[in-house]
This record gives structure tokens, sequence and C-alpha cells, in this order.
């Protein structure tokens, strides 16, 4: 019998040029089912953290050329337990199950520490944070039951060295590392891994343009 293809979910990865793209890439390209997942920029039309709709209907494109066949967007504000909950009904309404889970969803800026208000923090830790807290609680009581399942984080490498100029972003991926150590013992056994990936600084659109943002704002 013909095994069933493995389903992957990978939050933050509606924008072209991102890792949540590429990470979707290199699964589609591996024989896997994908699900693109991202916050509305209608959230905030501001951010520069957010992907419109164009940008999630191109990395969707793209996507569906390596895998044969469409590949659904659904839209997902880690920091809302309802939208999240509502992404693994989604996934489950339209593939009939859910395999991987990648914690790919997160926020980053060049801010300094006496700079950085309370708000700021928040922010962070609740996109940093919270969103795994909130996607593994969702996502993984199905895989649990299944008996197999992949949870992956992409943390940072700089929650081992915390930067200077990025503090509050460091702390965040810290606890990042926390929670997914503790939920890789709570799970042992079940046939589900937690894992966390610590890329260096990987050169995206979003970086680009946070690297832009500082030379215009230093002169360097």
């Amino acid at each position: 019998m013909k095994q069933e293809k493995k389903v992957v979910v990978c939050t933050g990865s509606g924008r072209p040029g991102g890792l949540g793209e590429a990470i979707l890439q290199r699964f589609a390209a591996d024989g896997y089912r994908v699900v693109v997942s991202d916050i509305d920029s209608s959230a905030d039309p501001n951010s520069t953290h957010l992907a419109a709709d164009a940008d999630r209907a191109a990395v969707a494109t793209s996507l569906t050329a390596l895998t044969g066949e469409p590949v659904p967007i659904f839209t997902c504000d880690v920091r809302d337990p309802s939208s999240v909950q509502s992404l693994f009904d989604q996934t489950i309404a339209h593939y009939g199950r859910l395999d991987v889970l990648v914690n790919n969803a997160g926020i980053f800026g060049l801010v300094d520490f006496f700079e950085t208000d309370d708000d700021c923090w928040n922010e962070y830790w609740q996109t940093n944070v919270m969103s795994g807290v909130r996607l593994s609680r969702a996502l993984v009581p199905a895989m649990m039951e299944r008996g197999w399942g992949r949870v992956v984080f992409i943390s940072s490498e700089s929650a081992r060295n915390i930067p200077a100029d990025m503090i509050h972003y460091g702390v965040s991926k810290t606890a990042q590392l926390a929670v997914s150590r503790g939920l890789a013992k709570r799970v042992a056994g079940s046939g589900v891994t937690v894992n966390s990936i610590l890329p260096g600084p990987t050169l995206s659109d979003g970086l680009a343009v946070m690297l832009e943002e500082e030379r215009a704002r230093t002169g360097k």
C-alpha cells in the first residue's frame, strides 16, 4: 500500500525570500505536502514583519510547482490562541493529518536596551516565545495520538550569545530553547521529537531590510 505523504506546517512562511519559504521548498522537494501560514498584513499595515496577500500567494505558487498540487494558505496570528487553533483545524480539514510543525514565525530588530520599553519586550515575548507554546499545545497532541511527529523550533545563535544591540531578541530566543527542551522531555517515548535549530545571521529579505534601515540611520 502506498504510504500517504506527510504534512508540514511552517509558520511565518508567507514572505518570498524568507526562511519560511526556503524551509517549505526543501520539504516540498523531498515529497512532503506543505501549508503556507503567516499573519495577515492588515493586522498592522505599518509593520515590516507581516506578509501581504500577494506575498503569500507568490510563495504558494512557487511551492505548487514543486509539489504538483495546490498548496493551501492559512492565515495565522501566532499571538492569538484562537487563530492557532484555526490553523490546526484548517490543516486537518484540508489534509486529514499533520505530521511536522516548524515554529518559524518570529520578529527581530536592532533596538538599544535602554530604549526597549515594556510593550516592546511583551511583543517579542508573545511572538517569539508564546507562539511556540500555543502552536505546540494545539498541534502536538494529534501527533502523539498518531505515534509520530516532528517539531522544529527555529531559534538563533543569539540564544547562546546574546547580542548587545538586540538583548530583547536574544532573551526571547533563549526562552524558546527552554520551551523546546522541556517539550522534548514531555513527549519522550511518544514517537514525537522536538528540536531547535540555531542559525546565525541569514541574508533573508527581512534581514536585508533591517540592515538597510540601520545603514540609513547610522550612515555606516
